[in-house]
């Protein structure tokens, strides 16, 4: 028998003690938590200042931005369990939460270093 990984009961079980209140309060207790875990969340707000993940094959570890970028735009999710995305200013491409870090203030701001890649 299949068990529902949300409530953790089978659909025989459900069936067969539905005209149990408590039982039923019960089992919709369990989806309704479940769910909620699975909502969206927005993290980031217009007018936020942010760095961008940037995947490197020189450096394995996490690499963000050194330039900080401001949230332009939220796209609301359509359905609320997907994720919001963002657009920031100046850029089309729209971002994922995991793929932007906010920054509350910055420090020692520099201009960006000259790099070369050695052969």
């Amino acid at each position: 028998k299949t068990i529902i990984d949300k409530i953790g009961k089978t659909p025989d079980e459900i069936e067969t003690n539905k005209d149990d209140v408590e039982y039923t309060k019960q089992v919709k207790d369990k989806d309704i938590k479940k769910k909620k875990n699975n909502i969206a969340k927005q993290k980031f707000y217009p007018r936020d200042v942010v760095r961008i993940y940037e995947p490197s094959d020189l450096m394995k570890s996490i690499n963000w931005s050194d330039k900080t970028y401001i949230i332009d735009k939220v796209f609301t999710p359509k359905k609320e369990f997907t994720v919001y995305e963002y657009k920031l200013k100046g850029m089309t491409k729209k971002f994922k939460e995991q793929d932007l870090q906010k920054i509350s203030e910055v420090q020692n701001e520099t201009d960006q270093p000259e790099m070369f890649k050695v052969s």
